[in-house]
């Protein structure tokens, strides 16, 4: 073969394996599955006063907390739906005012979770991994002091509550307890629940 046939053949075979890892990549981008994650946070109270919120999805959860837990009422406090492909991260901050004791004190809340992974459980059932997961928000606590003419006066303190989670899994399209938060009020208790689906 001579030199320029032979330089025309090396060009050819350079431009082929391009292309090629050029297609392999492109494929191995649109194969990485994407996932809506529903975090909904609940509380619990034997307050019949509430007002019940629960959406029928949730009904049948609800009702196994009833079973396991001493709390008669359950609503919705928050309910955010992030779309994340796999190995993704959410990080939230928002408002979270139904917390708050008091109208006009805002409360701040911020949750997160980190390194979504699809998985295959000991079943063969689908289910998706997190590394972590963390809520955290600042309550306004009020209590009374006495000023040196000995009138009561209130005094309001943000006390920060939160969880932190490392390394759990969820089954998809199955909402699912990951953690509870006790409150200040004593018959008062937060609920985090998890829904993982994964779409088209």
């Amino acid at each position: 073969m001579n030199k320029p046939k032979f330089f025309a053949f090396a060009l050819f075979l350079m431009c082929i394996s391009s292309f090629s890892n050029s297609f392999a990549q492109t494929d191995n981008n649109q194969s990485e599955p994407s996932y809506e994650v529903v975090l909904q946070v609940l509380i619990a109270s034997n307050n019949s006063v509430a007002k019940s919120n629960i959406p029928a999805n949730l009904s049948e959860t609800v009702n196994k907390f009833k079973k396991n837990f001493p709390y008669s009422d359950f609503r919705i406090i928050s309910s955010n739906l992030q779309r994340i492909e796999n190995k993704g991260n959410i990080n939230y901050r928002s408002l979270l005012n139904d917390l708050s004791p008091a109208a006009g004190q805002d409360i701040f809340s911020n949750w997160s979770l980190s390194s979504l992974r699809k998985e295959t459980s000991a079943t063969g059932g689908n289910r998706v991994s997190f590394q972590r997961f963390s809520f955290d928000a600042k309550i306004p606590v009020t209590y009374i002091s006495f000023n040196e003419s000995k009138s009561s006066v209130p005094i309001t303190n943000y006390e920060q509550i939160g969880i932190v989670l490392q390394g759990f899994n969820v089954p998809e399209n199955l909402p699912t307890l990951i953690g509870t938060l006790g409150m200040p009020k004593a018959d008062e208790i937060i609920f985090f629940v998890l829904t993982v689906k994964p779409t088209e």
